[in-house]
């Protein structure tokens, strides 16, 4: 997408906005949507926003959502969105997997609750980011200084997928974040997932950050778990980073866990980087753990990547990765979903990627999930990898796989494969799993079960899994002895009693 094609109401709101490319082609985003329309009241408020297809009809997302509902109090503030499907029944935002979404203010206009809910209006913890809602304080300037997240009472939680309850954040007098430091329910000082404590960082005066550093418990300078305790960024006249540079405890370059110290970048005049350059900690250019130094990008004119290429420190010469390949390129539907990628040696001839094959062709459907999937070798003709030569999905409406069918060179199911089936809850957790053999009858799997079934709490939690043999009777798991697992969690997310039950 490069520009949006506007229409405007007769008050001259904008009533329609549909996605363009170059020459004003009309193109799609991730979730093949091609536009919003929007339903104004008297003040221009959007009351509505519906997601278009390329002829201009009412389309979903790869998520079901077909629209959103807005809501305002008598200050104009908007209070609560609802999420629904194009006819209008509840659904689940794209972005954090939200019924409704509920914001309570004071008296300066400040968000101090973002809450989520579900269409019966009561608190959800969505299986995205497990947050029942945020509450926020503000310092005399506006600027919002502590996040906390809450749980479906109300109350501060863990949240598993960061590892903190609670951020406190400081800014300049730009508005820009100079120190964040995360806290747990209690109020202590903890480790985020990523493996600090606090950061800092320094901003130049459009925002971009110039460097950030990481801390730990102790206040001293700490490598997070990529292997850097620091990073320096440098950008073009637009904001575009052209270089990044990571750095140890000692605050000069080091290597991080991809075996760079970073990287340098040039762009087209869309933006999209054309060459990714990686350095080593003398800043000049190194191979990552891939074996490539340069990787030169080539887009067609809707942005889509349509070729990567290999090359020496030189970036004339192509050359092999650790998987044999000096690249690779890649064919596009009108929905702008990736569909064929064939890879090339350094001669530039077709070659079959290291445990992969030499082209792979895939198929969507109109939601943009992938619905079949084959593998080719050098001859264009079907082959193996990792036993089978591709496979069939079919698909729920928010993408979710039903069932998966891997096939062999004869297009059947493969030998050695079961059909797999799926089912789910409302919140998109596996709730059971099942294997069928070419008839359709219930089989074995190599673990000796036909199906499991599983429970989850109010958090998403997996607490209960039982195995079933192909009479729809318990059995035992594999080699062990137990048909029933369960598990209980602490306030952070993390297991801490498992227990086994047997047939009986």
């Amino acid at each position: 997408i490069s520009r949006w094609l506007l229409e405007y109401d007769e008050n001259g709101y904008v009533s329609t906005i549909r996605y363009a490319g170059f020459q004003n082609v009309l193109v799609g985003d991730a979730h093949n949507i091609y536009g919003r329309k929007y339903v104004r009241d008297e003040k221009g408020r959007v009351l509505s926003e519906h997601y278009l297809s390329f002829d201009g009809t009412p389309k979903a997302t790869k998520w079901g959502l077909g629209m959103k509902k807005f809501y305002y109090d008598e200050n104009d503030n908007w209070v609560k969105a609802e999420y629904l499907t194009v006819d209008g029944k509840p659904a689940y935002d794209d972005a954090d997997g939200i019924g409704v979404y509920v914001m309570e203010y004071d008296k300066y206009g400040n968000v101090v609750y973002a809450l989520h809910q579900d269409a019966d209006g009561k608190l959800m913890l969505p299986k995205k980011n497990g947050v029942a809602g945020i509450k926020y304080i503000y310092d005399q300037h506006g600027f919002p200084i502590e996040a906390s997240y809450l749980d479906i009472d109300r109350k501060a939680c863990f949240i598993p997928n960061d590892g903190f309850s609670k951020v406190v954040r400081k800014f300049d007098d730009n508005g820009y974040i100079i120190n964040q430091t995360f806290y747990d329910v209690d109020g202590n000082q903890c480790l985020s997932n990523d493996g600090n404590s606090s950061a800092k960082y320094i901003n130049d005066n459009r925002g971009n950050v110039q460097e950030m550093w990481f801390y730990g418990l102790d206040g001293k300078l700490n490598e997070i778990n990529e292997g850097y305790a620091g990073v320096k960024l440098n950008y073009d006249s637009i904001g575009n980073i052209i270089e990044y540079v990571t750095y140890g405890i000692d605050q000069k370059p080091c290597l991080k866990s991809d075996g760079t110290a970073g990287y340098k970048a040039e762009y087209n005049d869309m933006n999209l980087i054309t060459k990714l350059v990686n350095i080593g900690v003398d800043l000049s250019p190194c191979k990552d753990n891939n074996g490539i130094v340069i990787a030169a990008r080539d887009y067609d004119k809707r942005g889509n990547q349509i070729k990567v290429s290999f090359y020496d420190a030189g970036g004339k010469t192509l050359v092999l990765s650790n998987e044999n390949i000096a690249g690779w390129n890649s064919v596009y539907d009108d929905n702008g979903n990736e569909t064929e990628r064939s890879f090339f040696d350094d001669k530039n001839n077709l070659t079959v990627c290291a445990g992969s094959c030499a082209k792979w062709i895939s198929k969507f459907d109109e939601q943009g999930n992938e619905t079949n999937l084959r593998y080719y070798n050098l001859s264009g003709k079907l082959m193996m990898v990792n036993g089978s030569a591709g496979a069939n999905y079919k698909r729920d409406k928010r993408g979710n796989i039903l069932e998966k069918i891997e096939i062999g060179t004869d297009e059947q199911l493969a030998s050695g494969k079961l059909i797999a089936r799926y089912k789910y809850d409302k919140f998109d957790n596996q709730i059971e799993f099942s294997v069928y053999d070419r008839n359709n009858k219930p089989a074995l799997n190599s673990l000796d079960y036909h199906k499991y079934v599983c429970i989850y709490n109010s958090r998403n939690q997996r607490i209960e899994i039982e195995y079933y043999g192909k009479d729809g009777e318990l059995t035992s798991y594999n080699n062990d002895k137990y048909a029933i697992q369960k598990d209980e969690y602490d306030e952070r997310g993390y297991i801490v009693r498992t227990s086994y039950y047997g047939k009986d």
